[in-house]
């Protein structure tokens, strides 16, 4: 029996009642993803990626500049004001008859949709957040579609963005989706 647990140490543990514990094998690292950061293969922390710049809080639908928007995405964003105004009134969050929690929906979609005209503006390079020309692009079909009322063009084009832009539109893309999507 010696023979034997010389031969298999997993054995050995399994004889003694003691749990098995995996060994790891020398030579080789661990790789964690807890949040974004890694380990290289070396074994050197190489840290979490830099988040996505974001615009100021500041921003919203009602405080927007659309005269700093960029001229190809003046069309944009014109559908998609309409589009908010059309669904949520404007501004009605000042009215007592609106809840509280479409007060604070009303707000948070302003906000976000405010962000991405900002994001769309002349003088915000991309480097600093500003929307790449390929995401541009497909924004702009997106405001096609939906002055078309093509809803299938628009559930492709916003499957689309989610799928290959989502770093970039992570600030934004579930509030567009909101005022697309009603």
């Amino acid at each position: 029996q010696q023979q034997q647990q010389q031969q298999h140490p997993s054995l050995t543990t399994a004889l003694n009642n003691q749990p098995y514990q995996q060994q790891q094998m020398p030579g080789t690292t661990t790789t964690t993803v807890r949040g974004r950061e890694r380990y290289c293969s070396g074994g050197a922390w190489v840290g979490p990626a830099p988040a996505w710049p974001t615009p100021p809080a500041t921003c919203s639908v009602e405080t927007c500049d659309f005269s700093r928007v960029k001229p190809e995405y003046a069309k944009c964003c014109e559908t998609f004001r309409k589009r908010y105004e059309g669904l949520f009134g404007g501004n009605n969050s000042d009215s007592n008859s609106v809840s509280f929690a479409k007060k604070k929906e009303l707000e948070v979609v302003s906000r976000k949709i405010g962000g991405l005209f900002y994001l769309m503006g002349k003088d915000i390079a991309e480097e600093n957040g500003a929307v790449t020309q390929e995401l541009g692009v497909k924004l702009n079909d997106l405001a096609g579609a939906l002055e078309r009322m093509d809803f299938g063009t628009v559930n492709a084009v916003l499957l689309d963005i989610g799928a290959k832009h989502w770093e970039e539109a992570v600030y934004w893309y579930p509030s567009l989706k909101r005022i697309v999507k009603q």
